[in-house]
């Protein structure tokens, strides 16, 4: 089903461009839904007629919304190119049984982003739904060349491409000054910084905005990312991840606070002084950009009218994601306006002293570090166009650049000529300065003067320090300033000041006041999407809903989460109740068939049972070691023959006494051909699962499979069949987790699981095996069980406690989940407390959670529990 308002996103552009009504808007799919592609069950057409349909909904919906147009539109590359090493789709849901797009549609002679054919139909599409101004831009990755390639060969291609940009990713060094004037196509920096937020990061992005317009002509150098707003238990950690990389972190909904980054005051360093629109003056054009002797570069921008200015100096040293740092040195290097931008007053009086041309020559003459700041076209031989690049490029300004100003500015034209009596006592005009440097961040100095005789300012540069020289006046460090017609916005803004607290405890929430398909309040979806919603037993009432029955599979962006939406953070003793229903379609069909496979856990330690080092081999030992996705811990149990069966390459069974060779018995583990079912010969192959948790020899159930930990082996530990003790020893039981096929629930001190560097926020939650926490889960098993689970863990959580459920689907069910120190405390239904002690995670996230499935919650509320001194046993 469609609907515009599911997500924040055309709220939030909206909001932007009430701001900035000239906001040029860029929108890039990531991730597409599951359906994008599907022929015959398998998602093999990736760019298709799906797709088209699904970006024209989308630029239709911002329309609908009140965002206005869509300025620029992406193309997103095959899905497969953003599958991480070792990612694969073992384990996760049915759904994501797909071949991968990028053989099946496009060969090996078709470029990552589509065939060009593909393109031409969207701009069709586009232009038949009313969004000719819509602008498309490829390829939103490492540079490609087919698509210049196309542009120059395929005429159709080049026509839906026109006006558009060709958007790379973190380029260093890649020049094309051709680019343009054979394709029509400007060129982006489509992604680029993604580093820390400190000072590095900061004197990274000083100078790849300078050095990317000096090096490529690159006209738009987009952030990634501009404003890090997310849960902050998924807040990047200097260990683990990026230490945070937007222009601002804003982690609390609840108070509206928010912290600056030193990121923000180098963006301001451009950006307070330039608008959409104006112009850049290259090297070519009277030395207005180029490189200083000493290490480092600058930047002119002029305004549309040619008659203000701003000029970009950085010596800045921070080492970039792509890129090396720089070493500079101090120098002192003089500016000289020309043409128009020399204030009329002074142009007139110029031209009325005969000196005056002799005192600027001189000055020009008397240093090589002497740069003309000028948008007089007499100054080249060139045609304006062919050396003055839009800064964004926007489809409204993109032919405007062509002058034939030769006089200067108009005033000029109508000042008064007799300047004799100026003077340089009273003549002044000065310029705005602005510096940073890694102890201060966008500070204002003193105004530069122009000197009366040469119409020059000079400026002492400094080693990694960035300077803004503009002829503009009133920026601020801080909040703009704001006209009485913008209240409203000026209320919002305040608001974001307040003092960054604690999630409000206790705090509850029914539904009952938002609009359908709203999202509540504090909470974030990670996976999934969870909108308001009518209660589909009880039309009056609203809820909240997961609306998703598809893991987006090959059409992903990073590794499938299951759904999950989380609220509040950093939550220690705390009790979470919620009602959850199922509707009665979601669960899966009987399986006539009990065997399905399965993880045999250690019932305390966590561990997993494995074909040791992976190996399939006869004979080879089985032992219990750290729980890792894959087939070597994975098997299938026969509950009819007692067979344990591996699940590799070569189908074996667990076998007992036959594992060294030896004549006698010994008491080792491993995996064997499987023998006839029923001889006395292989009766130490079949297994029976008992009800105090241990896995017994049906021929010897007075002998347990125990673990046995020799010296010097770490985390791993041998199995051995040796004779049950009474009471049963922790290293004697075990359990084979049910995994839910249809589930809902809720989970208490949750955190992701920590991730490499270059991963995402949005991946560190990547499926259950991305996350820790406790959590209380109703539901329906593969095999039509109907069960409870209470775990600690994510995915291999390590069950607690479980049990049988009556109706878990086609009713509300109320859940309680309390954590209490080491203790934590279940109850469904309000029927008898279920009690467990755990350690292994201290604070965390609230969430809501489901498979991909509808499932529906209410009446959420959390509240504050008191600490317990309990502690868990030791293993």
């Amino acid at each position: 089903d469609l609907s515009c308002d599911r997500v924040m996103t055309f709220w939030l552009l909206r909001e932007a461009r009430l701001r900035n009504p000239n906001l040029v808007v860029y929108a890039l799919p990531s991730a597409w839904p599951y359906w994008v592609g599907v022929r015959d069950n398998s998602q093999t057409e990736f760019h298709s007629s799906d797709a088209i349909e699904y970006l024209v909904s989308w630029v239709q919906c911002a329309n609908t919304t009140g965002v206005g147009i869509i300025n620029y539109l992406g193309n997103r590359h095959n899905p497969p190119l953003r599958r991480r090493p070792g990612d694969s789709s073992q384990g996760e849901s049915r759904q994501e049984t797909i071949t991968s797009p990028s053989i099946l549609l496009h060969g090996l002679n078709t470029q990552h982003w589509g065939p060009a054919t593909w393109t031409v139909d969207l701009r069709l599409a586009l232009d038949a739904a009313g969004f000719n101004a819509t602008r498309l831009v490829l390829p939103d990755s490492p540079y490609d060349p087919s698509v210049r390639k196309h542009m120059e060969s395929d005429e159709s291609f080049a026509e839906a491409m026109q006006g558009g940009a060709i958007g790379i990713h973190y380029p260093c060094h890649l020049p094309m000054p051709d680019l343009r004037p054979s394709t029509g196509l400007s060129l982006w920096s489509s992604e680029d910084i993604n580093d820390d937020a400190n000072w590095i990061g900061a004197s990274c992005l000083g100078r790849t905005l300078n050095t990317n317009l000096l090096r490529m002509n690159i006209t738009s150098t987009i952030l990634r990312t501009m404003a890090k707003s997310q849960n902050s238990m998924l807040a990047p950690k200097a260990t683990s991840q990026r230490s945070a990389d937007g222009l601002i972190d804003a982690f609390e909904p609840w108070t509206g606070s928010y912290r600056t980054r030193e990121t923000i005051w180098m963006m301001a360093h451009t950006t307070q002084f330039t608008e959409i629109g104006w112009q850049v003056l290259t090297y070519q054009h009277a030395k207005g950009t180029g490189h200083l002797k000493k290490g480092g570069t600058y930047v002119t921008y002029i305004s549309p009218g040619r008659d203000d200015f701003t000029l970009v100096v950085e010596k800045l040293h921070g080492r970039c994601r792509t890129c090396n740092g720089s070493i500079t040195g101090a120098e002192t290097v003089t500016f000289t306006l020309v043409g128009s931008l020399i204030p009329w007053d002074f142009v007139d009086y110029m031209e009325n002293d005969a000196n005056n041309d002799s005192n600027i020559s001189n000055a020009s003459d008397a240093s090589d570090n002497v740069s003309n700041i000028s948008n007089d076209s007499n100054d080249s031989s060139d045609n304006s166009e062919d050396y003055v690049e839009d800064l964004m490029n926007s489809p409204s300004e993109n032919d405007t650049n062509d002058t034939n100003d030769t006089n200067g500015s108009n005033e000029s034209d109508t000042a008064d000529s007799n300047m004799s009596n100026v003077t340089e006592e009273t003549w002044q005009y000065n310029v705005s300065l602005w510096l940073s440097n890694k102890t201060h961040k966008f500070i204002q100095m003193p105004p530069l003067l122009l000197d009366f005789k040469t119409a020059s300012f000079s400026l002492n540069i400094l080693p990694d320090h960035i300077y803004t020289v503009s002829s503009l006046h009133g920026q601020l460090r801080g909040e703009p300033n704001r006209s009485s017609e913008d209240e409203e916005i000026v209320q919002l803004q305040e608001s974001s000041s307040a003092t960054a607290s604690k999630f409000p405890i206790p705090y509850n929430d029914t539904f009952d006041e938002y609009a359908i398909d709203e999202t509540p309040r504090f909470f974030s979806d990670y996976g999934g999407s969870f909108q308001v919603a009518v209660d589909p037993t009880n039309s009056p009432n609203l809820v909240l809903k997961q609306w998703v029955r598809h893991a987006s599979a090959g059409n992903r962006w990073t590794t499938d989460s299951e759904p999950i939406t989380l609220v509040a953070d950093k939550l220690v003793d705390v009790a979470l109740m919620v009602d959850v229903f199922l509707p009665a379609s979601a669960g899966p069909p009987p399986d006539p068939l009990a065997n399905r496979s399965f993880y045999i856990r250690a019932a305390w330690a966590g561990q997993c049972v494995v074909h040791a080092d992976a190996a399939s081999w006869e004979g080879a030992k089985v032992s219990e070691e750290s729980c890792k996705a894959g087939w070597e811990e994975q098997f299938r149990h026969d509950e009819d023959n007692g067979r344990i069966y591996t699940l590799g390459a070569v189908q074996q069974c667990v076998t007992a006494h036959s594992c060294s060779g030896s004549p006698f018995r010994d008491p080792d583990v491993c995996t064997q051909p499987c023998g006839p079912i029923g001889s006395l010969e292989h009766s130490n192959q079949s297994w029976a699962w008992h009800g105090d948790g241990s896995l017994r020899l049906r021929s010897k159930p007075e002998l347990c499979l125990t673990s046995v930990a020799p010296p010097g082996h770490g985390n791993r530990r041998h199995l051995q069949l040796l004779h049950c003790k009474k009471p049963l020893s922790f290293a004697q039981q075990w359990e084979a987790p049910a995994e839910l096929e249809v589930y809902a629930g809720a989970c208490l001190r949750l955190e992701p699981v920590p991730a490499s560097r270059d991963e995402d926020a949005g991946e560190v939650l990547r499926g259950r095996q991305g996350r820790k926490g406790y959590c209380l889960r109703i539901g329906v098993s593969e095999n039509g069980d109907a069960l409870w689970l209470l775990e600690s863990g994510g995915k291999h959580a390590t069950i607690l406690a479980s049990g049988s459920l009556s109706s878990p689907l086609g009713s509300w069910h109320s859940l309680r989940l309390e954590v209490s120190g080491t203790v934590l405390t279940a109850k469904i239904d309000g029927q008898k407390e279920v009690r467990a002690v755990d350690g292994n995670h201290r604070w965390g996230a609230a969430a809501l959670v489901s498979s991909w499935n509808l499932a529906y919650f209410d009446n959420f509320e959390l509240e504050a529990r008191p600490e317990s001194d309990l502690e868990p046993p030791a293993y």
